[in-house]
């Protein structure tokens, strides 16, 4: 399992966190430094819980390959879901400075971050609880809010997306299990006769998981970490659902009717699947299942994140792989 020390390489810097924390804390007006608390997990930055004399926040100290701009993108993404699209994400804090990225320079190495609202309640991953039918009703609806947000972010080629599904098993492929590299072939081969350009496109979180969807002491479903968020074919963002949240191994006999259940809820959410993205939706599901084995088998999954999640993935994908290919009837 990787270490504190493992998940804080991501920023490039290994020296204690308490005089980081202090100096990142004088450019806000939070109060004093108290305590934090390391997340380990994601594939990425470097989350951490921060603990001061007045409030608790969420601090991503964003991972040192990321420049300037790709930060700057990723809060730009957040506040304007929030804003334009109403979608419920955490709150953004301003530093002194009145700007959501604060720059720190640290032993020679400078550390953007950003500060949030801190969701108490954990995520769905976390917390090990079902998600209710209500719950997954209004994960569909922020997906649509998403969607319908009039925004078109600067396009960074995420290696992670479906659409890049070829290139990014190719790179991984000696990693990953024979048993399941025929199955994974030939999705891959249906996708390279896909037109991707023919597809709706829409603003996509890309990454809506257990592991990005909060829930919190007022009761509400928030979606966090946009970090790979994008203009994409608009039905990745319901693949990647139904190859998580939406996809329960332990009722596969359900799906059916949940795949119909939410194409309708999506609908009422304010967005229809014209016929070619019905036609495609079971492909890609079927790659996002595909990318969960793909991604947990990867070097950098192995290295730099803990080994209950990415177990987690890895099963996960076997077990929607196989019911999706070989036993749905889409």
């Amino acid at each position: 399992m990787a270490s504190d020390q493992d998940f804080q390489k991501r920023i490039g810097y290994s020296g204690d966190l308490k005089p980081l924390l202090i100096s990142i804390l004088s450019r806000y007006d939070f109060g004093e430094y108290v305590d934090y608390e390391i997340k380990n997990n994601g594939y990425e930055d470097f989350n951490l819980i921060l603990h001061t004399s007045q409030k608790t926040v969420f601090l991503k100290c964003f991972a040192s390959w990321r420049s300037k701009k790709d930060c700057q993108r990723y809060v730009e993404m957040i506040e304007t879901a929030r804003v334009k699209g109403e979608v419920r994400t955490p709150t953004l804090y301003e530093n002194k400075q009145k700007d959501f990225l604060t720059g720190v320079e640290i032993e020679g190495e400078t550390i953007n971050l950003a500060i949030m609202q801190f969701l108490d309640g954990g995520n769905i991953w976390e917390s090990m609880q079902p998600i209710s039918i209500d719950e997954q009703a209004e994960i569909i609806r922020q997906a649509a809010r998403i969607n319908l947000c009039e925004y078109r972010p600067i396009y960074s080629k995420d290696s992670w997306a479906i659409i890049n599904a070829s290139a990014t098993y190719l790179q991984n492929k000696k990693h990953i299990d024979s048993s399941d590299k025929l199955t994974i072939e030939n999705l891959l081969d249906q996708l390279g006769k896909v037109n991707i350009d023919a597809l709706p496109h829409s603003f996509v979180h890309g990454d809506m998981r257990s592991t990005n969807v909060m829930r919190h002491n007022d009761g509400q479903i928030y979606i966090i970490d946009f970090s790979v968020a994008n203009w994409y074919p608009r039905i990745i963002e319901l693949a990647v659902l139904f190859s998580d949240i939406l996809f329960d191994p332990d009722n596969l006999d359900g799906f059916n009717k949940k795949y119909e259940w939410v194409i309708d809820e999506y609908r009422r959410a304010g967005i229809s699947l014209s016929f070619l993205e019905r036609d495609l939706l079971p492909l890609f599901i079927k790659l996002g299942h595909a990318m969960s084995i793909i991604g947990s088998s990867s070097i950098a999954a192995t290295n730099y994140i803990s080994k209950d999640e990415n177990e987690h993935w890895r099963t996960l994908g076997r077990i929607g792989l196989n019911y999706t290919v070989n036993s749905w009837r889409y």
